[in-house]
């Protein structure tokens, strides 16, 4: 419904005759680019934070696709995490909680390093930040408020009865942090910077692809915005939410609505994409990556 309500607010045809006007030599690039940082960058940082597992990055590859199949087409916006931490529990035969934690630290270092170039932003040009996110707060719906607000309490409520299984989780998960050298936790935070960087950059290039023009900082909050859009939960991989964000803030930018619906559209086609051969993965490597005994999950010692 939300896809339809965005796809309603424009001429088909006109996005049609934009794309045919914009210049190829800065799309082909722009897809390249977000393609290998949506799959090849982030499947590399999971294998990085795995490696002494001694796994193939293939497997990380593998895994990483199939978790964007259940991320993107199927509902909820974390079903992914949850595959790749029984896929990663089967194939290396460490604990439910191991995985768990290795898992959560590919998706929090993510969402930490962004945070920080957003911080970053924020010192070097405080006063310009300050003055987008106050006009940024007026456009922001009731209804977007309180589904915040729902989600907070749900993840809250949901930490709270199973207390005691999220303190035991959490000192596992401390533990095998603390495996972790600075500087590989620092590498992991580095290859999730050149994860968003490059994802920032594909999207300044179809952004000139579609003959517009936008500060590329200004890409910061775009992400960081997209970023927090893409894990609502209760959504089939945030669809709607994810290009309205997308769409919504190149429109605050400057943007034609036109060209901000086609970038937030060419990014979900890039997720689906990815997503069916994760799913085609599943069928030919059937044996291999069977998820039927997944909720027969034993508790750990």
């Amino acid at each position: 419904v939300l896809i339809f309500l965005i796809i309603r607010q424009i001429d088909l045809q006109d996005l049609a005759q934009k794309f045919r006007a914009g210049n190829i030599s800065y799309l082909i690039p722009a897809l390249i680019i977000l393609s290998a940082s949506q799959v090849l960058i982030q499947a590399y940082r999971f294998h990085y934070i795995i490696r002494n597992l001694d796994l193939k990055y293939s497997f990380s590859l593998e895994i990483y696709l199939i978790g964007l199949f259940f991320n993107n087409l199927l509902p909820t916006a974390v079903g992914g995490d949850i595959v790749r931490t029984h896929l990663l529990k089967k194939k290396s035969r460490i604990t439910y909680s191991e995985s768990v934690t290795y898992v959560a630290l590919h998706r929090f270092s993510g969402l930490f390093s962004l945070f920080l170039l957003f911080g970053l932003f924020i010192l070097i040009d405080f006063q310009d930040i300050i003055n987008i996110l106050a006009d940024l707060s007026i456009t922001l719906s009731r209804e977007s408020i309180l589904l915040v607000f729902l989600a907070l309490v749900v993840f809250i409520g949901i930490g709270l009865y199973f207390k005691s299984k999220v303190l035991s989780f959490l000192k596992i998960g401390i533990e095998t942090i603390r495996q972790y050298s600075v500087l590989e936790l620092l590498s992991t935070l580095g290859l999730a910077l050149l994860f968003h960087s490059s994802t920032m950059a594909g999207m300044y290039l179809l952004v000139i692809f579609f003959n517009e023009n936008i500060d590329f900082q200004y890409l910061i909050i775009v992400q960081t915005f997209s970023a927090l859009a893409a894990l609502v939960p209760f959504s089939i991989g945030a669809l709607g939410i994810l290009e309205g964000t997308i769409a919504g803030l190149f429109v605050f930018f400057g943007l034609t609505r036109l060209s901000a619906t086609g970038i937030a559209l060419i990014y979900r086609v890039i997720l689906i994409l990815f997503s069916v051969f994760g799913l085609l993965i599943m069928f030919l490597k059937e044996s291999e990556y069977n998820t039927k005994d997944i909720f027969k999950i034993k508790e750990d010692q």
